[in-house]
């Protein structure tokens, strides 16, 4: 099977199972819709004569049978229909009935089915709420739920929304947590261009999105935030559905992190890393303020994010109402008339489908090592085990044949980025004691070789490496040894003493150990990796590490 159809059907799988998973309701699957898209008339016109016609998946099919066949005492009342239009509407309910909920018996009545008691619990729903005037009773539906409640629409899941909040919440963490990781780079790079992509869909959804999500919503100033503030402090703030004033300009606060940090990540990965949208843009000099301006941004994101976390412990304890499951299940309590938040279901496919989707294509290493285990031929691809990153690829650095030849016949190549020129120069005035060796080259192939190392030496700043380790050399320096640079020194200082012990690795002069793009001299921070020692030299490993 071609490879790029599979990735796409597992994705589409995933999908799949992400989209069912969405589809549950309170543990339990969605099953039939409470309202059938085919409305009855006669239903309609009997049972909304005298309360709120229930649509019919409010209970099962059993329930409705007894309800219908005994109308002449319908709770205290005589109901009683005529035959026809008694059969007709008890075919339409019992057609149409539950079928996402067991019950051990039928309940007569909508609040006695576990569903109900389960969503409005003194847990959900503060016991005060149903002696409110305008609640009155468990049967009056439409003081929570308004008009959404004769079409069936009691499920008040702004799933969008919070698709977004923990999507962005978990982007950001993962981003934090690999954020000094070498090895898990692709992985902090992702959840900044994700990050950066559910901002774009913020701003969007914040014009056109559900009415709680919009902008027009919570456009609250300075001055209402922290008048806000002090009614908190006051132990007197004003309850609000949506957003409040303090909790709306740290919404725009986020929102305006999040692109900074963004937009200072693509850059810092632009220019040190030569990488990403930007690559190219800026020069690796630039690098270093470039992340300390994103470290920046981010360290004040965080902040902001445990301030945000505080706040809402404060207003779960000011209004005695547990917002954190609200932030959940999407579901608050509200006066007669609030506006309802609608679910926008489809809307939160595309989203999911287009995450997925990016981290598909990012990821697609991943899958596409998964499906060459499958096919048994992951060998003829890479001799690795473990690849828990996406190796970034360095820009293609100058070559030369003669250096190559030369250099690679007793070690391991070692491109000139790796040390400054007056090091190459030294190197090779001193060619006749190489470290113990007479390199025995002629006058014509020093020359060549030495102008290569001198064209592409450290101070040329070709790489993210080569920048390093210039700026750690001193200028009076001239060190004749890679591993003797503070840049080297300080990149390896832990790494375990039984990691060099590894046979796989033995020296420190082995690069390519480590570095799969060692051969190539970009030496990305991406591309490395620390092998595993074999299990069958692991005892040996850690005692020659002891000792």
């Amino acid at each position: 099977m071609n490879k790029n159809l599979t990735l796409t059907l597992l994705a589409v799988a995933a999908s799949c199972s992400f989209a069912a998973q969405a589809a549950k309701y309170n543990g339990e699957d969605r099953g039939r819709p409470v309202m059938p898209a085919q409305g009855n008339t006669k239903w309609q016109v009997e049972c909304s004569g005298c309360h709120l016609a229930y649509p019919p998946g409010l209970l099962p099919a059993a329930s409705w049978t007894k309800l219908m066949g005994s109308l002449d005492k319908h709770f205290g009342s005589d109901a009683s229909l005529a035959t026809a239009d008694a059969q007709e509407i008890s075919r339409y309910l019992t057609q149409h009935a539950s079928n996402r909920w067991s019950a051990s018996t039928a309940p007569l009545r909508i609040s006695e089915a576990g569903w109900f008691k389960s969503k409005h619990s003194a847990g959900e729903i503060n016991p005060a709420v149903w002696k409110r005037e305008s609640v009155k009773s468990a049967a009056n539906c439409t003081a929570c739920h308004g008009s959404g409640a004769a079409s069936g629409d009691f499920d008040e899941d702004r799933v969008t929304t919070r698709l977004f909040h923990w999507t962005l919440a978990g982007s950001f963490a993962l981003a934090w947590l690999s954020a000094e990781s070498d090895s898990w780079r692709a992985l902090h790079v992702f959840c900044g261009y994700l990050m950066l992509g559910l901002l774009a869909f913020r701003l969007l959804w914040g014009f056109a999105g559900s009415h709680y999500a919009r902008f027009a919503t919570f456009c609250f100033g300075p001055r209402a935030g922290l008048a806000y503030f002090k009614q908190v402090l006051s132990g007197q703030a004003s309850r609000h559905v949506g957003h409040n004033p303090a909790g709306s300009l740290a919404i725009y606060l986020l929102l305006l992190l999040t692109l900074l940090a963004g937009v200072t990540g693509v850059l810092t990965l632009g220019s040190e890393e030569q990488h990403g949208l930007a690559t190219g843009w800026l020069a690796l000099s630039q690098a270093k303020l470039l992340k300390s301006l994103h470290e920046a941004v981010t360290t004040a994101m965080l902040l902001l994010v445990l301030g945000h976390i505080a706040g809402v412990v404060v207003e779960s304890w000011l209004h005695r109402e547990n917002l954190a499951r609200a932030m959940l299940t999407g579901i608050k309590q509200a006066v007669a008339g609030t506006p309802a938040a609608k679910p926008h279901r489809l809307v939160a496919l595309g989203l999911l489908l287009a995450m997925l989707g990016f981290g598909g294509w990012w990821f697609a290493y991943a899958i596409d090592r998964q499906l060459d285990l499958f096919a048994g031929h992951a060998g003829q691809e890479s001799a690795r085990t473990e690849e828990p990153h996406v190796r970034f690829v360095g820009p293609q650095l100058p070559d030369n044949a003669r250096w190559r030849e030369e250099c690679g016949s007793c070690h391991a190549v070692f491109y000139p980025s790796l040390l400054p020129a007056r090091s190459w120069e030294k190197i090779m005035a001193g060619q006749t004691d190489h470290f113990g060796t007479d390199l025995g080259l002629d006058a014509a192939t020093t020359q060549a070789v030495l102008a290569f190392m001198q064209d592409n030496a450290a101070d040329r700043h070709l790489t993210e490496a080569g920048l390093k380790i210039d700026q750690s050399v001193p200028p009076n320096a001239t060190p004749l040894r890679i591993t003797d640079t503070a840049y080297w020194i300080r990149k390896h200082r832990e790494i375990a003493a039984a990691d060099w012990a590894n046979p796989l690795v033995k020296s420190r002069a082995n690069c390519a150990a480590c570095h799969s793009d060692a051969d190539a001299g970009t030496f990305e921070d991406g591309a490395m990796q620390i092998p595993a020692t074999p299990a069958h030299t692991a005892g040996s490993a850690a005692a020659a590490a002891s000792q």
